[in-house]
């Protein structure tokens, strides 16, 4: 279950997390990739599912009959169904209804998968005794292992739950979801014990360490501190230098209180050289009690970061702060399962607070997770919200619309409603069904999203992103402005739009244009800057590529759009997106 604002949900979910840029080679193996793996044979046009149906003694011909009326192709059932007894009657109906299951086993909740602790027998044993039940059911879709892993040693654990699903059942997909981006709760946790020190005029911190072999820019240093010891007029400065000698000052940033979080970055543009030692040294600029801390560190002894050490005043300790070089605790997680070679990448974000607007790390989620899955070569997988829960409000039709798209710009390939029915579990409210399992008008907003993006389907499989740019007079944090000389340009770059180049397995460019207004329909001229013969559109209504009206003359097209909504165009072979 889920989710970051539901604290009665979230407090079965052990916060584990293990620092892992020291980790031992053999963690580094990847299992071997699975190009033509289960994913690849879905053979639908679009995978679309949905998460917490009724209860197993609950459903009914009539019941699955809505589901499958509402473009669905599988379940992530939960409530209650994580035994062979509900399962197997949810799969009665689902076969009958030409539906698959991503099944779960009550074997795999987060006692057992969501710690750094070797696995049970129970648990080891329990993968073949789940396939020889289920394998030869036309209704299996997949083995639904975990929902938000914790920790880098809990997915070590998870992984080796996956590969003996594998082992026993290579047809079949192993399904793992992770959690967005949060400041201050994350999935991610820590089971180091830690230690720290304390920013003051008068101790600078410091911490040796090695850029990558490929890296040539530093970006970026994330630290984990106390925030709340800042002041208003606190200022901490870290400075980059060409070695614990420092004679050479190669970046520096400034943070304020306003930009202190748990994980606190500090921003560079800094020119590095690949494989080669820096130093990073903070520095307390005064103000406030002239004390900021704890800025978190290992324990004497504990090696953190083999390619480096930390220091106070210049003198090392037998020991490492805790940071990331051009990275996040979020994106390392990320990268942890990716590497594991999982059937796609998958992951959860809410975007819709109670206070209006769209939460803070959307679409920082958003970036990495794309980032990462571009990187692992995954297909990518994502829950969309069609449920209020605490500080999350109910999406209305435009903001279901936009939730879809926005992540479609992203490259995401597969999705599941949280949720389909109502948890009855405070907090939560009016999901596609409501609490007494009645249709609500948001069934009636997916089902229309889900026709579309089954026509869509087909193409946008077979699109892999290029680069992702947004507009407006404000873009979204984390985000990419569209740069000036790009090949496509809105007449207006105060108007909000989400710009995507893909490509195509045949070698085909295509574009993405989104409204990112989902209260407002818009309309928008677009101008391509080859000015290419053509321009088509892949239709919502048979998937097929329609003309438009575009002036080749002008290279100008002119595009209207719902509250939210994403068009994808389709462009002569060879034009140029750069």
């Amino acid at each position: 279950m889920k989710k970051k604002t539901s604290m009665l949900l979230i407090a079965a979910i052990a916060a584990t997390v293990l620092f892992t840029q020291g980790e031992t080679e053999a963690r580094k193996a990847q299992i071997p990739p699975r190009p033509d793996g289960p994913v690849q044979n879905m053979d639908v046009p679009f995978p679309i599912g949905v998460f917490w149906i009724q209860r197993a003694d609950e459903i009914t011909d009539a019941s699955m009959e809505d589901i499958k009326n509402m473009n669905v192709n599988f379940l992530v059932p939960h409530n209650g169904t994580n035994s062979f007894a509900t399962h197997d009657r949810v799969m009665d109906f689902a076969e009958a209804h030409d539906l698959k299951v991503m099944m779960f086993d009550e074997r795999f909740n987060y006692q057992f998968t969501n710690n750094s602790n070797p696995l049970s027998e129970e648990v080891l044993a329990a993968p073949q005794d789940i396939v020889n039940h289920y394998k030869g059911r036309p209704g299996l879709l997949g083995y639904n292992i975990i929902d938000e892993p914790t920790g880098y040693e809990s997915i070590d654990n998870v992984a080796q739950v996956q590969e003996l699903f594998r082992t026993y059942d290579p047809e079949h997909m192993t399904f793992v979801n992770l959690t967005g981006y949060w400041d201050n709760y994350n999935h991610t946790g820590y089971t180091k014990e830690i230690s720290g020190d304390y920013a003051r005029p008068d101790s600078l911190l410091g911490q040796t360490f090695r850029t990558q072999p490929d890296e040539k820019q530093i970006t970026s240093i994330q630290i984990w501190l106390d925030f709340n010891q800042f002041k208003d007029d606190e200022r901490l400065t870290m400075n980059i230098w060409d070695s614990s000698g420092k004679k050479k000052l190669i970046d520096s940033s400034t943070i304020t209180a306003e930009a202190a979080k748990v994980f606190t970055t500090f921003n560079f543009d800094a020119k590095v050289k690949g494989n080669t030692d820096y130093y990073w040294e903070i520095v307390h600029e005064g103000g406030g009690d002239s004390s900021v801390g704890w800025i978190v560190r290992s324990k004497d002894g504990e090696n953190w970061y083999p390619q480096g050490t930390g220091s106070v005043n210049g003198t090392p300790f037998n020991g490492d702060f805790f940071f990331f070089v051009n990275s996040s605790f979020y994106e390392n997680y990320v990268s942890q399962w990716a590497s594991k070679n999982p059937d796609m990448l998958s992951f959860d974000t809410y975007p819709f607070s109670i206070n209006g607007g769209i939460e803070q790390h959307t679409y920082r989620t958003l970036e990495i997770v794309r980032r990462q899955a571009l990187k692992h070569n995954l297909d990518l997988w994502s829950y969309m919200q069609s449920v209020g829960i605490d500080a999350l409000r109910e999406p209305d039709e435009g903001e279901m619309r936009y939730n879809l798209y926005t992540h479609l710009a992203y490259g995401v390939k597969g999705i599941i409603y949280f949720t389909y029915g109502t948890p009855p579990i405070p907090g939560f409210h009016d999901g596609l069904l409501n609490s007494n399992n009645e249709i609500t008008d948001k069934y009636y907003y997916a089902q229309q999203n889900n026709a579309d993006l089954l026509q869509l389907g087909e193409t946008l499989t077979q699109l892999t992103s290029l680069a992702v740019y947004h507009t407006g007079s404000t873009i979204p944090e984390a985000t990419n402005r569209l740069p000036a000389k790009s090949a496509v340009q809105p007449a207006d770059n105060n108007e909000p739009y989400i710009i995507s180049y893909f490509e195509h397995q045949n070698g085909d460019p295509y574009v993405m244009i989104v409204n990112r207004d989902y209260d407002n329909a818009s309309e928008g001229t677009f101008t391509f800057k080859h000015k290419p013969k053509w321009i088509q559109e892949i239709s919502k209504e048979n998937g097929e590529a329609v003309d438009t009206d575009y002036v080749r003359n002008t290279g100008t097209l002119t595009l209207s759009f719902k509250e939210g909504e994403g068009i994808l165009l389709k462009l002569p072979a060879g034009y140029n997106l750069d």
